[in-house]
């Protein structure tokens, strides 16, 4: 024996969400419903859980932009190493600063 949502025995044919409806589930009025439903979430205005999740995933294009450039000046480093032309202490500085900025970055 099937039973709708409310624990009500269900009719044969009938919609398990929509009881009085007989139409199969999903009727036309859960289609209904759940368009209408698209249609207010579409409308709403952003709410602070939208700008916050837009802030983390800035948050996270600055990380890995910070990566990338670290990365880049480290296999600089190992190739002016390699070939002993290292030069002075501004490239230290501002790998230090980037290091520096990277971590401070929640």
């Amino acid at each position: 024996m099937s039973f709708d949502i409310y624990g009500n025995n269900l009719r044969k044919g009938y919609c398990e969400v929509h009881p009085n409806v007989h139409e199969e589930y999903p009727c036309s009025l859960c289609y209904a419903e759940r368009q209408n439903k698209r249609e207010r979430h579409s409308s709403q205005e952003p709410t602070e859980s939208d700008f916050k999740e837009e802030e983390l995933r800035q948050q996270l294009t600055d990380k890995d932009n910070l990566i990338k450039e670290l990365v880049t000046m480290l296999k600089n480093c190992q190739d002016r190493l390699a070939d002993g032309k290292i030069s002075g202490p501004s490239f230290f500085a501002k790998l230090d600063a980037l290091i520096s900025k990277a971590i401070k970055q929640p």
